[in-house]
């Protein structure tokens, strides 16, 4: 409950200003933030994602590796946040979704909404989906 409060309020307040130039690279390098009411959806480019999957291969896939990789990857402090807090309870889908993002050439999608349950997610979104590229 204090969880979801806290994501509520957090989701509440405008995104943090990017640094000069560095954030607002990245993210328009990597990839998209899309947020509607609750809910905020961070999709990793194509790119992107292929990369972390090559990487976290070499890695040997450790939960470490793959925290740093993608959540600590993502410039938008909401879903970076909610990622970091669930991840060791959803590294298993996350390997997974990242896996199938990387095996049809599509994107990884972490998504982060204000709820009692599954407050983070992720998916893999098909190269043709519109926010992947």
């Amino acid at each position: 409950m204090v969880a979801a409060l806290a994501l509520a309020l957090t989701f509440l307040q405008p995104p943090a200003p990017a640094a000069a130039g560095t954030a607002t690279q990245f993210a328009a390098a990597s990839g998209r933030v899309q947020c509607a009411g609750l809910t905020c959806r961070y999709y990793f480019s194509q790119a992107r994602t292929a990369k972390m999957k090559t990487t976290l291969d070499a890695r040997e896939w450790t939960a470490s590796a793959a925290l740093q990789i993608i959540c600590f990857r993502i410039p938008h402090k909401v879903v970076a946040g909610a990622c970091v807090l669930a991840f060791s309870w959803v590294y298993d889908r996350a390997r997974a979704e990242l896996v199938n993002a990387y095996e049809m050439g599509g994107c990884l999608v972490v998504q982060a909404r204000v709820s009692l349950r599954r407050s983070v997610t992720f998916a893999s979104a098909p190269p043709s989906d519109s926010r992947c590229f």
